[in-house]
C-alpha cells in the first residue's frame, strides 16, 4: 500500500469516526455526549442514559425529583431490595447485580449458604441477592454488612464477624423507585474479569481510583421486595 492510499484510507477512517454535531443555541454538541433542552440548555449523557433538565441543573431521576423548577431528593428507601445494572449502551444492561465469593458483580450468580440442621423454610431463597440500606438482607445471626473498600470495591462481611478489610466508608444511599448509590452520592463501574466472560466486578466510581479504560460506568437500580423476604441465609 503506498504512503498517499494509507493517508487517504486513514483520513476517511477519521471522518467516518467524528460524530455529527448538532446545534443548541450557540453551542454545536455531540448528541451522544449531551442532550438540548429548549434550544439553549445542555445537559450531559451519563452511563448512557441523557440527564433531564430542571431549571438550570441537570439531574438523574434515580436521585432527584423536580418540582417548578426546583430540584428535591428521592425519599429514601426503607424497603429490602434488589439491584439491576442500567446503561443502555452496555452489553450488561438490565442484569441483575449479585453477591458472590466476598464481593458484587454482574453476570455472575449469588453465591449464599445454610446448614443443613436449619429448616429450608427458614433459609431464604437463596437465588438472588437482597440488601436494605447497609446490610444484606439475611436469616444468620449478627446479620452481614455491606461496605465500601478503598478501591472502590463493594464487599461485605462474613457471617458471624464484624471485620472488615481496606475499609473506605459504610455510606451508601438508596431512592425510593430510584437508585442505589455509594458515598457521597457515586454511581458505579463494572470492570470486566479476567478470565470470565461476560462477568464484571462492581465498584463505586471514585474521584480518588483510576479504573482502566474497559470499565464501564452505570447506574445501580432498585427493586423492591415483598415485607418479610428474605435473600439467604448468609452470603459467602
Amino acid at each position: 500500500m503506498s504512503s498517499l492510499t494509507y493517508l487517504v484510507l486513514a483520513c476517511l477512517a477519521l471522518v467516518q469516526a467524528a460524530p455529527t454535531l448538532k446545534s443548541c443555541g450557540p453551542a454545536n454538541y455531540d448528541p451522544t455526549q449531551y442532550t438540548c433542552y429548549n434550544n439553549k440548555d445542555l445537559c450531559p449523557v451519563i452511563n448512557g442514559m441523557p440527564t433531564k433538565l430542571c431549571g438550570k441543573a441537570c439531574y438523574t431521576p434515580y436521585m432527584y425529583t423536580c418540582t417548578n423548577g426546583n430540584l428535591g431528593l428521592v425519599p429514601p428507601d426503607n424497603h429490602a431490595f434488589t439491584l439491576t445494572a442500567s446503561n443502555p449502551t452496555a452489553p450488561f444492561n438490565g442484569k441483575t447485580i449479585e453477591a458472590s465469593s466476598g464481593h458484587f458483580y454482574i453476570g455472575q450468580g449469588p453465591a449464599t449458604y445454610c446448614p443443613q440442621q436449619v429448616p429450608a423454610s427458614t433459609c431464604g431463597a437463596g437465588d438472588k441477592t437482597v440488601l436494605v440500606l447497609g446490610a444484606m438482607d439475611v436469616v444468620v445471626p449478627g446479620g452481614q454488612q455491606y461496605y465500601i473498600q478503598s478501591d472502590g470495591a463493594i464487599t461485605f462481611t462474613q457471617a458471624h464477624s464484624a471485620a472488615t478489610y481496606n475499609l473506605l466508608s459504610y455510606d451508601t444511599r438508596v431512592y425510593l423507585g430510584g437508585g442505589f448509590f455509594g458515598p457521597n452520592g457515586v454511581d458505579w463501574k463494572a470492570c470486566p474479569v479476567a478470565g470470565k466472560a461476560g462477568v464484571w466486578q462492581v465498584f463505586a466510581n471514585l474521584a480518588s481510583v483510576n479504573f482502566a479504560p474497559n470499565c464501564v460506568g452505570f447506574y445501580a437500580v432498585t427493586h423492591d421486595q415483598p415485607q418479610g423476604t428474605y435473600g439467604a441465609w448468609q452470603y459467602t
